[in-house]
C-alpha cells in the first residue's frame, strides 16, 4: 500500500474502522468509507466504481454481512471476526496488521485526493465526492476548501462552472441585512436525520412493483428525523393499495437500503401536475404535511 492506493472500508463505529482510516491516511492511500447501513445494490456500486485495492469490512453486524460476490474483484480483502470455516480469498483483519508501528508518515502532496465520500443525492446511485487532505475541514462555495469533485465527470462538470463555482441547488432569500435563508432545493431528495436520500432511486423500485403505475416521492414531515420518505403512487388497474410490509419486502428484495424506504403510502387517482405533465411535488409535500397537522 502507498499514495493514491483506494482503501474501502465498511465498519460500524469500531476500533477498527479507526484503524484503517489513520494508517491508510499515514500511508497516503485514498479512503472510501461507506456507511454500515448500505445494502448490496449501492456496495456493489461503489466498489465497481471506486476500484479499492483493499476492502475492510465485518463478517456481520446487524443487518450488514459480507458479500464475497460484490468484492471478488478487489485483491485484498480483510474481515473484522472472519469466520475460522470461511473458505474464499479474504483474510482476517488481525492478518493485515504489522508487526511494528509504522515510524513517521508517508510524504504526500496535500492537494492530492485523500478521502472519496459516496453521498446520495438527486442521482440513482451514490455520488463519489473527492476530497484532498486540505478540504477535509469544511465546503464552501468556491475556494481552497472546496471538495476536487466528483469521480463521475460529468457530475463534476455539471455542478461547477468554468469559474470554479459550486451549484448547491440550494433555492435561498437574502434579506436586508445580508443574510442568506436556505427555503428549498432544486434538487429532488429527502433529507433524513441527515442523509440524503435520492427520491429517483426509490422511485425506480416503487415502479417495479406490478401494482404500481406511477410513483412520486417526497419528504414528509419527522418530529424526530426532521423528514422522512413518503411514496405517493398512482395504481394499475384493477389492484390495491400495498401494506407498508408488501412495499418493505420488495424495496429489500430490490436491495435498496432500509434507510431510504418510504414511511408511508398515499394512494392518488392522478397527480396535481404542470401545464406540461411533470408532477408537482411541492403540492404533494404540502398535502402530506397538512394532513399530518390535521391529524
Amino acid at each position: 500500500m502507498g499514495p493514491g492506493d483506494v482503501v474501502a472500508v465498511q465498519l460500524p463505529n469500531w476500533v477498527e474502522a479507526a484503524a484503517t482510516f489513520w494508517a491508510s491516511t499515514f500511508l497516503g492511500a485514498v479512503v472510501v468509507p461507506i456507511v454500515h447501513f448500505y445494502g448490496r445494490k449501492e456496495l456493489g456500486y461503489i466498489l465497481r466504481t471506486a476500484r479499492p485495492k483493499v476492502f475492510v469490512t465485518a463478517e456481520r453486524f446487524g443487518r450488514m454481512e459480507l458479500h464475497e460476490d460484490l468484492c471478488a474483484e478487489v485483491p485484498i480483502v480483510g474481515v473484522v471476526d472472519r469466520d475460522p470455516g470461511r473458505r474464499g480469498a479474504t483474510v482476517d483483519f488481525v492478518d493485515l496488521l504489522a508487526d511494528e508501528p509504522l515510524a513517521g508518515v508517508l510524504p504526500v502532496d496535500p492537494a492530492s485526493p485523500a478521502v472519496i465520500a459516496f453521498t446520495s443525492g438527486t442521482t440513482r446511485d451514490p455520488k463519489g465526492v473527492v476530497h484532498s487532505h486540505q478540504t477535509l475541514v469544511f465546503e464552501t462555495s468556491r475556494g481552497p476548501d472546496l471538495c476536487l469533485g466528483y469521480l463521475d465527470d460529468e457530475l463534476t462538470a455539471k455542478a461547477f462552472d468554468d469559474e470554479g463555482w459550486y451549484h448547491t441547488g440550494d433555492v435561498g432569500t437574502l434579506d436586508a441585512d445580508g443574510y442568506l435563508t436556505i427555503v428549498d432545493r432544486k434538487a429532488d431528495f429527502i433529507i433524513r436525520g441527515g442523509e440524503n436520500i435520492s427520491a429517483l432511486e426509490v422511485e425506480e423500485a416503487l415502479l417495479t412493483m406490478p401494482t404500481v403505475a406511477e410513483a412520486a416521492v417526497v419528504a414528509a414531515p419527522d418530529p424526530r428525523l426532521g423528514e422522512h420518505a413518503a411514496a405517493v403512487l398512482r395504481l394499475a388497474p384493477g389492484h390495491e393499495v400495498p401494506t407498508l410490509a408488501q412495499m418493505r419486502a420488495h424495496l429489500e428484495a430490490a436491495g435498496l437500503a432500509r434507510q431510504k424506504w418510504p414511511e408511508e403510502i398515499h394512494a392518488v387517482a392522478d397527480f396535481p401536475r404542470t401545464a406540461s405533465g411533470k408532477i408537482q411535488k411541492a403540492v404533494l409535500r404540502r398535502d402530506i404535511a397538512a394532513e399530518q397537522v390535521g391529524e
